[in-house]
């Protein structure tokens, strides 16, 4: 039937969206295909916005052939669940790479803090330049629920971070431990500097348990 067919091959070109647009960004296809030097946080954003409204049209689309199609045909349905989902882990993929992107950096400049400087040391003035760096990229992309939900991630997996490093340097659950003093210099630094980013609000209450125990 026509309209089947008409279904069947709609569902194809939202799949092979899906497949190119993860080849090309994701997969780093672009690289090659268009000659880009690297594929940058805004690539993968407006990927992922991309993804996001598409995602949203399905619905609608699957509600007009539902309306269409006889009750034996209806089995065919379930394709745009599972094209949702697809969408969706796209979604979910794009988000996780953003969120690796600080994740690295913060490996990174942590693993040389000793707790023992100046502060706000280096390391910590390394991780908040990256932070607004990439809120500064992302603000003009992504909505403000958006950014509250990536950065939300971004702070678990720093505060997950710097905790390993303070366990590392013993100062976790240790009264009067040098990193321990030196680190409410830094995390004040590093709150001050972030606080006023959309998205960001909130962050000094996902680090005030850091150097305990629990």
């Amino acid at each position: 039937m026509l309209r089947t067919d008409v279904m069947t091959r709609l569902v194809e070109v939202f799949q092979i969206f899906n497949k190119r647009t993860w080849q090309l960004v994701l997969g780093a296809g672009a690289l090659q295909t268009v000659g880009l030097k690297s594929i940058t946080a805004k690539h993968l954003a407006l990927s992922a916005q991309c993804m996001c409204a598409i995602a949203a049209l399905i619905p609608s689309v699957r509600q007009h052939f539902e309306r269409r199609l006889q009750v034996r045909e209806r089995v065919l349905l379930a394709q745009f669940d599972t094209l949702t989902e697809d969408y969706k882990n796209h979604v979910a993929e794009v988000h996780s790479k953003l969120v690796a992107m600080i994740e690295e950096v913060a490996l990174k400049q942590l693993s040389k803090w000793e707790g023992k400087s100046t502060a706000p040391s280096q390391s910590f003035r390394n991780i908040v330049k990256q932070i607004a760096k990439l809120h500064d990229v992302l603000k003009s992309v992504l909505s403000n629920r958006q950014l509250r939900n990536l950065f939300l991630s971004v702070q678990r997996v720093f505060h997950t971070i710097l905790k390993q490093r303070l366990m590392k340097l013993g100062a976790v659950g240790v009264n009067g431990h040098p990193a321990a003093q030196a680190l409410k210099t830094e995390l004040n630094f590093f709150v001050d500097s972030l606080r006023d980013l959309d998205g960001l609000e909130g962050i000094g209450r996902y680090l005030s348990d850091v150097w305990t125990s629990s």
